[in-house]
């Protein structure tokens, strides 16, 4: 009989699929009308490291500057929402309503300090996101009737970090790698609120546009994502999934600095700028497999940020050419979970 050789083989198959490594779906595929509770913490902390500046060809020292010494910029957020997915389909948001619970932003530089006051205004309304198909975008929108609409430019739905998320099924030691628009729901899950600049309250640092600024310019990194497989905490089966990236971006800081200049200076410089970031991190995604939503996501990443600027003026009937160079680092830490 030609059936009696192959018996053993077929015998065999359900053993193999026994020993087979496990697929794990990381799918966002909430239930409509779930609600979660969400808090967004983010740091970034830079600091002098490096300076250098060069007049009519004569270099001066850092004493030549007041208040160089121990110069750096600390920005604060945190950010409370409660996220309703009205609907959902084919891994995508239809239709959200994101009720902002809280909101603050604060810049320190020095012993100074400013915190964004208009933010506030902002605190228990609710936004609504609807996908339209035909343009291929959210239409944003208040609940509120009365609510600031040019706030809504800075805002996107994603704060579940789906950017992260695999094409396929994966099985523990699976890595893909993810790069582009995608990752700023990464480095800002759920977007920014375009800061108010509070007159006499501090710093003259724009802590908003600094961060509009690097929201576009981290999308040229590349994140690389490795499947750690799943466990169980309490009643849940969490996905975890590590990522870690390491790389430059060119930032273009000249319109920042020439705002903080304006204020104080009566006469504004001609002036170029080359800077750059470097920034080397990583972090852990825990998704909640049954429930197809985010569970927790923690993320550090040390930074690098290097300014080389010249510029000409003329001050008191003296012509001056000026040659600076900054170097600077410090690191960013993020923490956003559902409660």
């Amino acid at each position: 009989m030609l059936t009696l050789p192959f018996r053993p083989a077929f015998l065999a198959v359900p053993l193999l699929l026994v020993l087979a490594p496990a697929s794990d779906e990381l799918a966002f595929h909430p239930k409509a009308d779930t609600e979660l509770a969400k808090t967004l913490a983010l740091e970034l902390e830079v600091a002098l490291d490096d300076f250098s500046l060069e007049v009519n060809g004569q270099e001066l020292g850092k004493d030549s500057i007041q208040g160089l010494d121990g110069m750096g910029v600390v920005l604060h957020v945190n950010v409370g929402t409660t996220d309703k997915y009205v609907k959902c389909a084919d891994g995508k948001i239809v239709e959200l309503l994101r009720t902002f619970d809280e909101l603050t932003l604060k810049t320190e530089m020095g012993d100074e300090s400013k915190e964004d006051a208009d933010l506030g205004a902002f605190a228990g309304k609710t936004a609504r996101f609807n996908w339209d198909a035909e343009k291929k975008e959210y239409v944003k929108s208040w609940v509120e009737a009365k609510a600031d609409d040019e706030a809504l430019a800075g805002l996107h739905p994603d704060a579940d970090i789906t950017c992260l998320l695999p094409d396929a099924k994966v099985k523990e030691g699976d890595t893909w790698k993810v790069k582009g628009e995608a990752l700023t729901g990464l480095f800002f899950p759920g977007g920014m609120f375009p800061a108010g600049a509070e007159e006499d309250s501090g710093s003259n640092v724009d802590g908003e546009a600094l961060l509009a600024e690097l929201e576009k310019k981290l999308q040229a990194l590349e994140v690389t994502c490795t499947y750690k497989g799943a466990h169980e905490d309490g009643k849940k089966e969490l996905g975890e999934i590590a990522f870690q990236f390491d790389g430059s971006v060119e930032l273009d800081l000249a319109k920042l600095i020439e705002e903080a200049i304006a204020e104080d200076a009566e006469e504004m410089p001609d002036f170029e700028m080359k800077s750059s970031m470097k920034m080397k991190g990583e972090g852990t995604l825990l998704w909640d497999v049954a429930a197809g939503h985010l569970h927790s996501m923690k993320m550090n990443a040390d930074l690098g940020l290097s300014i080389d600027a010249t510029a000409h003026m003329d001050q008191e009937g003296q012509s001056l050419d000026i040659k600076a160079h900054f170097a600077a680092s410090g690191k960013g830490d993020w923490s956003l979970a559902v409660k």
